[in-house]
């Protein structure tokens, strides 16, 4: 057995007091791999462990086995983790892809609406069903839009008033001007009337 690398090993720290060689672990024992050929003259990578006995005799216990195989299980858990790894990732892209859009479809639905508001149409709703924070803001936005259009409308019913109001005093006081003198009484409706016409030929 001298001829295995690893009895070598062992008996060169033996010898040497402990001292292990050159890139070796030191003291009487340790783990090391190496390289060895089978029966049929393959090359075997194999690790081995090596312990002197705690007595005067000098033996030792050594133990060697194919790195493939000391090694399995930790690969085999690595395997196994890449694995879990791999299936959390593409299910975390899924799920992330799933919430973005039930976030961003509310959010673009916002934006479209505050477009259209922007350009006049006070009319304007969206219709998010949520319970987070796009839902309170789509619900502000709503009223928001109610209140708006409140107002547009409010104003413009004064404008009309207001029309109305500015017509009847013009209209008062082309009649106090018409009742001053029963000769020009229609002057001033034939004049706007002649006026209105000349508008409208010259364009």
């Amino acid at each position: 057995m001298s001829d295995v690398e690893i009895v070598r090993i062992f008996l060169s720290t033996s010898q040497e007091g402990g001292a292990a060689p050159q890139g070796r672990r030191s003291g009487v024992f340790g783990t090391t791999r190496f390289d060895t050929v089978d029966d049929q003259n393959r090359p075997r990578h194999m690790l081995g462990t090596y312990m002197r006995v705690q007595d005067e005799s000098g033996w030792g216990v050594i133990v060697q086995v194919d790195v493939d195989k000391a090694y399995f299980t930790a690969i085999e858990m690595r395997n196994k983790s890449l694995q879990v790894v791999a299936v959390v990732t593409a299910l975390a892209v899924v799920l992330g892809f799933l919430f973005a859009g039930q976030i961003s479809r509310p959010v673009q639905k916002l934006a479209e609406g505050a477009r259209r508001l922007a350009g006049g149409d006070y009319a304007t709703r969206v219709a998010v069903r949520s319970g987070n924070e796009v839902g309170i803001l789509a619900d502000a936005f709503n009223q928001m839009g109610e209140e708006i259009q409140k107002a547009i409308e409010e104003i413009r019913r004064r404008a009309e008033e207001n029309k109305e109001l500015f017509m009847g005093s013009i209209r008062m006081l082309a009649n106090a001007i018409d009742e001053k003198d029963p000769y020009t009484r229609g002057h001033s409706e034939r004049v706007a009337y002649y006026s209105a016409c000349l508008a409208k030929h010259l364009g």
